[in-house]
């Protein structure tokens, strides 16, 4: 589809800005009932808009009284369906993301809905991946506390900070810290960095070697065949 100019932009009742893009590189579409623009640098985001990354293409979303940043990756798709004073729900259907996130007030259910899963929102950092090669979606809980439920496996727990939880071909495992460090992750000085760019406002740029991320595959799978 053909990139429109008209009215896109536009914010009506039903599409009252919730935040702005504060940082843009590569291509980058913000998509909604009236149509497609380029994104920018301080593009509004309103509920129903869907941010597309293209390759080597990365978009940071910064919400309303710092309620929750998120940095949108390379080919990944993430949706705004509702962001008020009671619900909060993101959508991710493909790519890589990472979130820094708080409810809004104590009644309120912030919750992110990805291709085989619901995280709520407790006061939480995490990150979102996929390693399509070995049809693995994960996430990973960098702070706080996350509520999650994989929608194909019933797999529902509460996981606090450092924890992963892996789903593949309908079986879901958790990463411990313990995995990390047979991975040669040092954990006495370790740092959640998921950042696919420089300076970004989450946090800092992946680190993870070649041969960490060889081993913690390695480790992944055999929990998933002991299954």
């Amino acid at each position: 589809m053909g990139i429109s100019f008209f009215n896109c932009s536009k914010q009506n009742k039903d599409n009252q800005i919730k935040g702005n893009l504060i940082f843009v590189i590569g291509n980058v579409e913000i998509s909604n009932q009236s149509g497609t623009v380029a994104a920018k640098k301080d593009s509004p985001i309103g509920e129903g808009d869907t941010i597309k990354t293209g390759e080597k293409s990365v978009a940071i979303i910064q919400f309303e009284n710092d309620s929750a940043s998120v940095e949108i990756q390379e080919n990944a798709e993430f949706k705004v369906n509702k962001f008020n004073e009671r619900e909060q729900e993101l959508a991710s259907t493909k790519g890589n993301f990472w979130i820094k996130a708080k409810k809004r007030n104590k009644d309120a259910n912030f919750n992110v809905i990805m291709p085989t899963s619901v995280a709520g929102i407790r006061g939480t950092s995490f990150y979102s991946f996929e390693i399509k090669e070995e049809r693995i979606h994960g996430i990973c809980h960098c702070q706080g506390a996350v509520d999650f439920q994989d929608k194909v496996t019933n797999y529902h727990g509460s996981h606090n900070t450092d924890y992963a939880v892996l789903t593949r071909d309908g079986k879901t495992i958790t990463m411990t810290p313990e995995d990390y460090k047979s991975a040669g992750v040092n954990f006495d000085s370790f740092e959640h960095r998921h950042s696919s760019i420089e300076n970004s406002p989450l946090g800092k740029k992946g680190s993870l070697t070649d041969e960490q991320q060889l081993k913690l595959r390695k480790i992944a799978l055999k929990k998933f065949s002991e299954i």
